[in-house]
Parts: C-alpha cells; structure tokens; sequence
C-alpha cells in the first residue's frame, strides 16, 4: 500500500464568501431576500442618516424611523433599479422622496412648535471659533431656506460629492435640470451668507 505524502495531500478549498456587491444586493432584494437587505442597510445606514439630517427638519428621535422608512422603499423598489447610478446615489434619491414625504406630513407640526430641530453640517468642536459656529449656523439656516429640490442637489453634488450625471439618473431628472437646481441653490446660498456679513 503506497503512503500518502506531503505532495499527495490535496490543498483544502476556502469557503470564504466573497461579499456581494451592492447591485447583487438589490437583485437579491427583488427575490425578496431579507438578509439581502440587511447587508445593504447595514453599509448605507449611516450615509442615509447623515443624508436626512441634511435634507430635513428631524428630531434625533425621528431619524431611526425616516431610515427604516427609507429601506423598506428600498425593498419595495428594488424591480425599478435599472444601474443607471450606484446603489448609493440610488438609495439617496429614495431617501430624498422619505424626506419630502416627511416634511409635508410633519409641516402642520413643525410650524406649530417653531422649531428647527436639525443637527448641523459638521459638529463644532470646543476649540472652534464663534466665528465659525455662526458661519455654521447661518449657512444651515441658509440651507434650509432653500426648496427641496434645490436642497437635494447640493447636498447630494456639494456635500455627498455625487457626480451630477449620477444623481440626476438617480433622481430622475435632465442632467440640465440637476445642474440648474445646483446653480440656484450656490447663487441662494452665497446671497443669504453675503446679506448676513
């Protein structure tokens, strides 16, 4: 009987699994795979939030809820993904149509307690300046002047650093439409920040 030696042993194969991309995911979605889901909201949840703080007058208590919201759309829409953006710009365009639906039904509310209760662009550290946090103040409140669509293409092409071509695929709007939004709300924007100087 011939012994086995070291040459004679067959390699053992991995069973590591390669992580799935985001568009297998949301192919993955359409089937009605839940744990599908649940890996792409566990990498985009914190974009998404940080996104509707941006987008939205929200209560820290409500942000939870406006991302489930955003996800379960995600389920529920992922036949219509077609690829025409990333996966990422994609769920940004569902949570700016939460945010908008949000905003209207929460508008009888937020008129009636006066406040604004949106976290800022960047948290101001201790050792900035007042300067800076008023500068920080005044352009949030700039912001928020602003109507959603314009809102929604700056904060998706000025702060999230989307490529116009890919959000307004994502939004469903001419390239031309996006960049005329983006436009108006920079020339807002640098007015309302001029008339305060």
């Amino acid at each position: 009987m011939k012994r086995n030696t070291d040459a004679d042993v067959i390699p053992f194969r991995s069973k590591k699994r390669h992580p799935l991309t985001d568009t297998a995911l949301v192919a993955a979605c359409r089937s009605g795979d839940a744990e599908a889901l649940g890996r792409l909201f566990d990498r985009h949840a914190t974009d998404v939030a940080r996104f509707l703080s941006r987008m939205t007058h929200v209560a820290d208590h409500e942000v939870d809820d406006l991302i489930q919201e955003v996800f379960l759309a995600v389920f529920q829409s992922a036949e219509r993904y077609r690829g025409a953006s990333s996966v990422r710009t994609w769920i940004f365009a569902i949570a700016s149509n939460v945010a908008r639906a949000n905003a209207r039904k929460d508008k009888r509310r937020r008129e009636r307690e006066k406040l604004r209760a949106v976290p800022p662009i960047t948290a101001a550290g201790p050792d900035d300046s007042m300067i800076e946090r008023e500068m920080l103040a005044r352009l949030q409140q700039a912001l928020q002047a602003l109507s959603h669509h314009q809102r929604v293409a700056f904060v998706m092409c000025e702060v999230e650093e989307i490529p116009g071509t890919e959000a307004a695929h994502a939004l469903g709007i001419p390239t031309g439409t996006l960049y005329r939004r983006l436009h108006e709300a920079r020339k807002k924007l640098r007015k309302a920040l001029e008339d305060e100087s």
